[in-house]
């Protein structure tokens, strides 16, 4: 136990949680000083990152994705794209909610900073493959393919 000393008066602060270690997580103990982010930052991280970065990056994903798929039938594929794209947010917040509320923020920002680690890391190893599908090569190219070579006149 420790004492914070105030213009008026000094006020005990416990550091051990009376409370069972379930609740002592979600709910702080009584008198227990809180560190709260503050509301500037938050309101401008909020408008950051879903007002102005999210549409920057959700767009151009879609496009990409659609020139990687090239010049064919692209309905069951962007479907599955969207699909995740919606899901998504709808599983992984149940899923960070019970990890938060379980472990505190700590973990919740490992699991974060890993998958960008990894989906970076991924993104290194097959950048070479990340180009849009050709199916017909340009007038008087040729194509390989697995019965020989292809010409385009």
């Amino acid at each position: 136990m420790f004492k914070v000393f105030r213009r008026d008066k000094a006020v005990s602060i416990s550091t051990v949680p009376t409370r069972p270690s379930s609740e002592a997580v979600s709910t702080p103990t009584p008198g227990a000083v809180q560190r709260l982010v503050s509301q500037w930052l938050y309101i401008f991280a909020f408008v950051f990152f879903f007002g102005i970065a999210f549409p920057f990056v959700e767009s151009p994903a879609a496009a990409l994705y659609s020139e990687v798929l090239g010049p064919r039938k692209q309905g069951m594929m962007q479907g599955l794209f969207s699909f995740g794209g919606s899901v998504t947010p709808f599983v992984a917040s149940i899923i960070i909610t019970f990890l938060f509320q379980h472990t505190g923020y700590k973990y919740v920002i490992i699991l974060q900073s890993s998958t960008i680690f990894i989906a970076f890391v991924l993104m290194l190893v097959f950048y070479k493959r990340m180009v849009p599908l050709k199916l017909k090569p340009k007038n008087g190219e040729s194509a390989a393919y697995k019965n020989g070579v292809f010409y385009s006149m």
